[in-house]
């Protein structure tokens, strides 16, 4: 768990503050924002494996944020965790835009910590995924080397497009 830093995002500082106890008690790595900006602040220091965001007004710059996480590090783990009303078409657009879990307020620690633990094998496995894709089409010694490589079969393909 060591390389798996979470970053929580609620304008509520004593939240914050009790779930960040509570994931550090799990031996987790947390970092906390209180708003977008210091959010994006964050995102240019380190890679999250999880971000767990309430999702509050203006709706549409949460939604930005969601979407540029995915952009950047499609394998991060996204929670919405909110008390404010969410309709079927807001449902499906959080969804659409990349959300992987939603999470209705108020929940307990035990629930936030289950689909932590969700989050991280899913990021885990879109990882050896991502590592597999690269594979496919490198020669095994060419990771060692650091140089891209391809393989015959990669080759042969391209030369037949």
């Amino acid at each position: 768990m060591t390389s798996n830093w979470i970053l929580l995002l609620d304008p509520f500082k004593n939240l914050l503050n009790a779930y960040r106890m509570i994931l550090e008690e799990e031996k987790y790595l947390v970092e906390t924002a209180l708003n977008l900006k210091e959010a994006y602040q964050l995102f240019g220091k380190r890679q999250y494996s999880v971000i767990i965001t309430e999702y509050c007004p203006p709706f549409e710059t949460t939604d930005d944020m969601i979407q540029w996480v995915k952009r950047n590090a499609p394998e991060t783990y996204v929670i919405i965790v909110t008390n404010a009303p969410i309709d079927e078409k807001i449902y499906d657009k959080l969804f659409t835009i990349g959300v992987d879990d939603f999470i209705p307020k108020p929940y307990s620690p035990e629930r936030i910590l289950v689909h932590i633990k969700k989050g991280l094998k899913q990021r885990d496995l879109i990882l050896r995924q991502q590592k597999l894709e690269r594979l496919s089409f490198l020669e095994p010694f060419a990771q060692e080397i650091q140089e891209v490589i391809f393989n015959a079969v990669f080759f042969k393909r391209c030369l037949r497009q």
